[in-house]
């Protein structure tokens, strides 16, 4: 298994309420994680070889920030382990105020920035605010990533690109990704999104990208949370040692399908041999958005485990395989 970032979710309130957010009704939780928890957790994920990277998210990451600047200093100190950050950029009302933000966090170990802009964003955040962000880190030597949440209407990774004063030489990863119309986004109307016939490709980061939340819980990959269901749920980070968690979850095998087909296509493969493939829809707006059906039906869920439990070793060795190999 080859988990190369673990990501702390500090807690869910955000300085935004964007109609397309994943996280719908859960901006209310105000639930966060304590330093303490924090820095436990990081001591656990020292304890992984395969982690390069720690990530802090929200919600908004720095509306928690005396507790994500301590615990970033605490791994980058201790562990070496440095750090992104996901921020909606709020924060970056000028350039120099976004140097001086950046720059103390790049001395705790904060090696790359993730920020959004779209339609959705600008309904909140200024775009010259994540250009002030952007160029803030580039002028700092920190990775910049920008997620553009693409929509049939909606403004264009190259307008963005314009717009941002970003050039094709900068090193700045800007990427397009599908809406996945769940949380406040399940409320958008179908002009807002492509569905796809079937279960649109895409990549998956199960059993690669983990995070846990404010609560401990610890979800193997960082897409939509599937709140009822336990198939992509390993345990609990403040009861139990995330070495053991992932132990135990290299021979599920749901995990190991979903890794082994990079996302939820092999589970629609799975329920159309069991003739049950009529229970999905007839297309999706991303792999999540499949992913997030699937494994929520208090019905195919448990089907899936069980079935897919009689290919346990099998699912397994495929899968070690797989990492070995680099496929």
């Amino acid at each position: 298994m080859s988990v190369t970032t673990v990501g702390l979710v500090l807690g869910y309130s955000c300085t935004a309420k964007c109609r397309h957010c994943l996280l719908g009704d859960a901006l209310q939780d105000r639930s966060r994680m304590s330093l303490e928890d924090a820095c436990r957790y990081i001591d656990n994920i020292s304890e992984l070889e395969t982690v390069k990277e720690l990530a802090f998210s929200g919600g908004e990451a720095f509306l928690f920030r005396d507790v994500m600047t301590q615990a970033m200093s605490y791994a980058f100190g201790r562990y070496h382990l440095p750090s992104l950050v996901n921020s909606n950029s709020y924060w970056a009302t000028s350039r120099q105020k976004a140097q001086d933000v950046l720059g103390n966090l790049y001395d705790k170990g904060l090696r790359c920035l993730q920020t959004s802009v779209d339609d959705f964003h600008e309904e909140y955040i200024p775009v010259d605010r994540v250009a002030n962000a952007v160029h803030a880190a580039m002028d700092l030597g920190i990775k910049c990533k920008v997620i553009i949440v693409a929509t049939p209407k909606g403004k264009s990774r190259d307008y963005y690109r314009n717009a941002l004063q970003v050039g094709s030489e900068d090193q700045v990863e800007i990427m397009e990704v599908d809406l996945t119309p769940v949380g406040y986004a399940s409320s958008l109307t179908g002009s807002d999104y492509v569905v796809r016939c079937k279960i649109p490709p895409g990549s998956c980061s199960i059993l690669e990208t983990i995070p846990i939340f404010p609560d401990g819980s610890v979800q193997l990959c960082c897409g939509p949370p599937v709140p009822f269901s336990k198939e992509l749920n390993a345990g609990n980070a403040r009861y139990e040692r995330l070495a053991d968690m992932l132990a135990r979850a290299e021979w599920n095998p749901v995990f190991n399908a979903l890794s082994l087909g990079r996302g939820p296509a092999i589970l629609a493969k799975e329920l159309e041999l069991l003739g049950m493939d009529r229970e999905l829809r007839d297309g999706y707006a991303s792999p999540c958005e499949a992913c997030q059906h699937i494994l929520s039906d208090l019905h195919l869920g448990p089907t899936l485990e069980s079935s897919l439990g009689n290919r346990q070793a099998e699912l397994y060795f495929s899968r070690v395989m797989a990492d070995v190999s680099g496929t």
